[in-house]
């Protein structure tokens, strides 16, 4: 409402107007307060690093092992059998081995020719010379009076052969049985007659006993 009034006779109004009611500020929402901030002490975050840290190198140590054992049980799992162990096996252990030798090398020999066939010395007699070619096994024996003696065996029959032998200045053992000659060096052996040449079998394997232990002179 608006009021007027004269002023002094002089004809001029003065109005007057109300005072304005003042407007409270609009708000949005409603006026949260900021989180305290809560402060860890150094000790203990340290000490929670710590224990995070022992747990991680834990679970890394127990994957790798798992893995490992998963792995090597794997190897045995696939295609093995395992078995116990029989008493009655450990007695045949030996000669289980010795067939396995025997298979790995037909052929083995000692101090007095080759085991189990024979081209071997006797009793008497000490080996000076042990052969082998692709065809033969052949084994110079010298006896107590000074005399040598060769021993052959023809692999393909099994033939055998026992005749004098005498030795040459060319480190060769000279046979002879009915007209043919066996001539036994580190390189061959070459069987003549008549001065043909009936057959000739390179070395394979040869050693020459000189004293008491046997000198390899030429493998092949």
């Amino acid at each position: 409402m608006r009021n007027s009034h004269d002023t002094a006779g002089t004809g001029a109004s003065l109005v007057i107007h109300p005072a304005p009611t003042p407007i409270p500020p609009r708000t949005r929402g409603r006026h949260r307060k900021p989180p305290e901030r809560r402060w860890v002490p150094i000790g203990i975050g340290l000490a929670a690093t710590a224990v995070i840290s022992s747990l991680l190198t834990a679970f890394v140590v127990f994957t790798t092992l798992t893995t490992k054992l998963s792995k090597r049980d794997s190897v045995y799992a696939v295609g093995v059998r395992m078995l116990p162990d029989d008493p009655r096996s450990a007695g045949q252990r030996p000669h289980a081995s010795r067939a396995a030798v025997r298979m790995v090398n037909p052929y083995a020999f000692d101090q007095a020719g080759f085991v189990d066939s024979d081209a071997r010395c006797r009793d008497t007699q000490t080996a000076r010379a042990i052969g082998r070619t692709a065809g033969s096994l052949v084994v110079i024996c010298l006896d107590r009076s000074g005399h040598f003696e060769y021993h052959g065996v023809r692999l393909t029959d099994k033939a055998t052969l026992a005749a004098r032998a005498e030795k040459t200045p060319q480190r060769m053992f000279l046979a002879r049985n009915h007209g043919v000659d066996y001539a036994v060096s580190p390189t061959e052996l070459l069987v003549t007659s008549g001065g043909a040449v009936v057959k000739r079998e390179p070395m394979v394997e040869y050693r020459e006993i000189l004293s008491s232990s046997p000198v390899l002179v030429a493998p092949r």
